[in-house]
């Protein structure tokens, strides 16, 4: 019997595209099973994290608060009995999230928050995306440096005219890419912090203190009395002081009191197991 190379070249081909197909394809489910045994169940395969959380949100009728998030996709398969744990599945330890339940049944079981924060000021060291997607340059002879530079000029013009959103995400993406040293960057940063956006201030905030640019804690003081909540979840997120944690614990708003005080008690138990040793 003669080997057909043919029909043996075009079945390598079927493969291949299948095994393709299958490692770029898109699949977002979120479940709400609301039996006796009461669970959320989500499954992602190659999703942008924005739209897994407004997914998340649309089923279970809570308002997810986030400004910048990674470009990458991520893949997750999650189950949980409540919201929190399903947040703590999706995201992990490195990235922090606040809980608002209603006043009146915060103590009750299996009632859902009626805003989840995300703060994006510690995406930088998250590890919780799977797949990944690079822009490439269409000009092959194009050098790195040069790459970067046109990378770096389309962010800082979409973080100077973009929509909200646009700019926050324009100045997260700055954040890894843009020289520690590059007077463009501080500048840029400068007038973010005044932007008309709670979430471009907020972003800008992070930002500014991960480049540890000058009078960081001054910054932070300033912001923990903005006039939106937004920004000053995420002053809280990066104070570092238990003075101004104490004065956060002062608050108007009861969202911004609590991941104050849940700040407070892991700073004391921070201080104690140094103590300890």
């Amino acid at each position: 019997m003669r080997f057909n190379w043919k029909k043996a070249i075009l079945f390598y081909f079927v493969l291949f595209e299948l095994s393709y197909a299958n490692s770029t394809r898109q699949e977002l489910t979120v479940t709400v099973k609301t039996s006796a045994l009461y669970e959320i169940q989500l499954e992602a395969t190659n999703v942008p994290l924005d739209l897994v959380l407004d997914e998340i949100s649309q089923k279970v009728a809570v308002k997810v608060h986030y400004s910048a998030l990674p470009s990458q996709l991520i893949t997750a398969t999650c189950v949980s009995p409540d919201i929190e744990g399903l947040f703590q599945c999706l995201l992990g330890d490195s990235v922090d999230f606040v809980f608002h339940y209603p006043v009146e049944k915060e103590n009750e079981l299996k009632v859902m928050p009626t805003d989840i924060w995300v703060l994006g000021s510690s995406w930088r060291s998250c590890s919780l995306v799977v797949g990944g997607q690079k822009s490439l340059s269409k000009d092959k002879e194009l050098s790195d440096e040069e790459e970067r530079d046109k990378q770096l000029d389309a962010l800082f013009y979409q973080a100077k005219v973009g929509n909200p959103y646009q700019r926050a995400r324009a100045i997260f993406e700055l954040s890894t890419k843009a020289p520690n040293n590059l007077e463009a960057m501080t500048d840029l940063l400068r007038q973010a912090l005044i932007d008309e956006s709670p979430s471009v201030r907020a972003q800008a905030l992070s930002v500014w203190v991960k480049r540890k640019e000058d009078a960081t804690e001054g910054l932070v003081e300033q912001f923990l009395q903005d006039d939106a909540v937004e920004v000053r979840m995420m002053a809280v997120g990066l104070v570092t002081t238990k003075e101004l944690l104490l004065f956060a614990m002062d608050d108007s708003d009861k969202r911004v009191q609590k991941f104050a005080k849940i700040k407070l008690e892991k700073l004391e138990k921070k201080i104690k197991g140094v103590e300890n040793e």
